[in-house]
């Protein structure tokens, strides 16, 4: 799997994001573009259709103070090459798996929107131990429950699948104007989206190459994987990777009410809505995605210049809850801020409750803290508020 830089031709009309590096990875003979940005813990984030890297312009900056971000374009879309083919989700989650093989990366937070949302869900099932944890935007879960009648209240708002989807139809409608992409975009956001991103977008998939891969990633949609999924293809597979699923309350398509079925499914996961937002999540609300990134996470602290170690750094997290003074626990908290008042935006560096505490499931977890003393209960408490942040261990420790 080479890694090569991304050649002047391809380049040329890149949009702009500063201090943003492009290459390309050969995947088994398909080379995908990847936008780089920072040092640090890795964090992957992964675009929908019909957008490409440049859906996480305002989101890139700010994780890139202190993480090393990592922003691969799907193949068939942006600046990836788009090779003939079925355009499976699960080709998707390979794709994503390869290219942590081929950047070294061990493990890795992921973050995945629409279809890139739902790759990641087959990924994180495929390759638990490659994600820390997984946010997922504005898509739906792969254990759908039966819904024909919400289904079919949604259908007009589909409709525009099955025009793609259509052999020829479907190139024809993306290569002869950028107009029906610029107006999908309108249509399902509820914020505006600057016009030079939607345009980008659309233009990208004027090519034939490109036009041809959306038309075959719906086609094998309607005629594939919507009929599995409805019979339960993925009932028999379970998520371990703590999972946030976030979606927009004016998404036309997707709905909280409708997202029920991973339950049983899911050892850790939780469903969020973002109000007065659209599908197109990375777009219309950045700062609401660095947020839900902050305290899902854990928001690694920038270096202060003052000579602390890079390690130090990536070692600190910002506690995203304000009364742990209250728990005897002074000595791991110092506040960044001498003017705020007594535990305000303080700087927190906590171990492990116990050995091999990163590596155990929320149900060991669970039993383990069942006679708990009230100290280690606090520390946990702790622990989870500024690393982790799994529901189903807050609950345990009384915070959730």
């Amino acid at each position: 799997m080479a890694v090569e830089a991304l050649p002047a031709e391809l380049a040329r009309d890149l949009p702009e994001v500063t201090g943003v590096r492009h290459r390309l990875v050969d995947l088994n003979g398909v080379r995908l573009h990847v936008a780089e940005a920072g040092e640090g813990d890795p964090i992957v984030l992964q675009h929908g259709w019909p957008q490409h890297w440049y859906t996480w312009r305002h989101v890139i900056p700010e994780l890139a103070r202190t993480r090393r971000v990592i922003v691969p374009d799907l193949r068939g879309m942006g600046w990836s090459e788009a090779p003939t083919g079925r355009y499976e989700k699960e080709t998707f989650a390979t794709d994503l798996v390869g290219l942590l093989d081929a950047l070294e990366l061990e493990q890795v937070d992921l973050v995945g929107h629409d279809w890139g949302g739902f790759a990641g869900f087959l990924a994180c099932m495929h390759a638990p131990g490659r994600f820390r944890r997984f946010l997922a935007l504005g898509i739906a879960h792969p254990w759908p429950r039966p819904d024909p009648v919400g289904l079919l209240f949604r259908l007009p708002s589909l409709s525009y699948q099955f025009v793609l989807a259509t052999p020829l139809l479907g190139e024809l409608v993306l290569m002869s104007s950028t107009l029906p992409i610029e107006r999908g975009l309108t249509q399902a956001a509820a914020r505006p989206i600057e016009p030079d991103a939607a345009r980008s977008y659309a233009a990208r998939l004027q090519d034939r190459s490109r036009a041809s891969a959306t038309s075959a990633l719906y086609r094998t949609f309607l005629l594939r994987e919507l009929p599995a999924l409805a019979q339960g293809r993925y009932r028999s597979r379970r998520l371990i990777v703590p999972t946030r699923l976030v979606v927009g309350s004016e998404d036309p398509v997707i709905k909280v009410a409708n997202l029920g079925g991973y339950e049983e499914q899911a050892d850790d996961m939780e469903v969020a809505e973002l109000r007065g937002v659209g599908h197109f999540i990375p777009d219309e609300a950045p700062d609401e995605v660095l947020e839900h990134i902050r305290t899902f996470m854990g928001e690694p602290v920038a270096a202060s210049g003052d000579g602390a170690s890079a390690e130090a750094s990536v070692e600190e997290y910002l506690h995203p809850e304000r009364d742990h003074i209250d728990e005897g626990l002074e000595p791991v908290a110092a506040s960044a801020d001498p003017e705020a008042e007594e535990g305000v935006g303080a700087a927190v560096h906590v171990d492990e409750p116990w050995e091999g505490y990163d590596g155990m499931r929320v149900p060991e977890i669970r039993q383990r803290l069942r006679d708990a003393s009230p100290e280690l209960q606090a520390v946990v408490r702790l622990y989870e508020a500024s690393h982790k942040n799994r529901t189903g261990v807050r609950r345990v420790v009384g915070d959730g």
